[in-house]
Parts: C-alpha cells; structure tokens; sequence
C-alpha cells in the first residue's frame, strides 16, 4: 500500500508560473529568456526574430495553459500539447511577420495533467538547434516521442527533460532551505 502511494507521489510535479519556467530552463540550460514567458496578449509586443523560443500563456492575465512557439527564419511551430489549435492572436502575429506557421494536431498530455508549462519547456529544448530546413522534421519527432496513453506522457516528458527531483525541488516548491542571492 505504501509503495503505491510513493509512486502517486512520484508522478505529482508542482504547478509553474513564468518565474519558474526561466529558473528550471536556467538550470536545464536551455535557450530561453525570461522575457520570452508571456501571455499571448503580449505577443504584439515582442518584434519578430529569425530564432525565437517562447513559451506563451493562453489566458491574458492570471495564468492557465502553456504553450510552445518556435521562430526560425520565415518558418514557425505552435505546440498546444492538448492539441488545439493556435488562438488567433498567433495566426495574426505570424501572417503580420511573413511566417509559415506549422502546429501540433495531436493530444500529448492527459486532460487531468496541469503539466503544460513542463511539456512546452520539453519542447522549446528539443526544438532549441532546429533550423528553418528541419524545423517541421524535428517537431514532428517531438511529438512522436509520445504515446496515445496520454498518462504515460507526463513520465516520458520527465525523461526528455532530465528532471531530477533534486532540480524540482530547488526551482519550483517553496523550499524552505533555499535562499536566493541578494
């Protein structure tokens, strides 16, 4: 009875907001500003780069879904890892910047999972060396990386990403050992 719930335990990873997205890339050494964790209604702000990583919030204020969104050169992907579609404001922004936009169709992650702003993550460091030749080529093997059992995927992400527990730990619970630098 323990073990089983040692393993429920296991599978718990705390909710992120944009604070923690920038410290656990930092310390998984992926390519990401902090500037570049918004919500989509800030996206206008943001000038086109020909190599851009972003993780963008669907809702406008308080935070909900985490999403992927990949520039290079003329071309772009959008990974909604539920599968949905781009809102509009992504549509627009591409079609204002000259830019093809390629998206992911398929559903990654398990509807009761609130593990989006982990997956986008996952993807922005697959996608990190992706140029404008294989940009299409390499999402696609992301999301092949998953499997339709949408439960499974929380682990498989853990295993791409790397994420120790020790990591965790220090970057996204409120670790009472922890001190920041002043």
């Amino acid at each position: 009875m323990q073990t089983r719930r040692l393993k429920s335990l296991y599978n718990v990873m705390p909710s992120i907001d944009n604070f923690k997205l920038a410290k656990l890339a930092s310390k998984l050494n992926i390519n990401l500003k902090f500037n570049n964790i918004i919500s989509k209604n800030e996206l206008n702000s943001i000038p086109c780069k020909s190599k851009m990583n972003m993780i963008i919030n669907l809702d406008d204020n308080t935070g909900s879904h985490w999403c992927c969104f990949i520039v290079r050169s003329n071309c772009c992907f959008w990974c909604d890892t539920f599968g949905v579609i781009c809102p509009n404001e992504i549509v627009e922004y591409c079609m204002r910047n000259g830019l093809h936009l390629g998206y992911n169709r398929y559903i990654i992650q398990s509807l009761n999972s609130k593990n989006c702003g982990y997956f986008a993550l996952c993807c922005v460091k697959w996608l990190e060396k992706a140029n404008k030749n294989n940009l299409y080529n390499r999402a696609n093997e992301f999301v092949n990386c998953f499997v339709d059992y949408t439960k499974f995927n929380d682990g498989i992400m853990r295993k791409l990403l790397n994420i120790g527990w020790f990591v965790l730990f220090f970057c996204c619970f409120n670790n009472p050992f922890y001190r920041s630098k002043k």
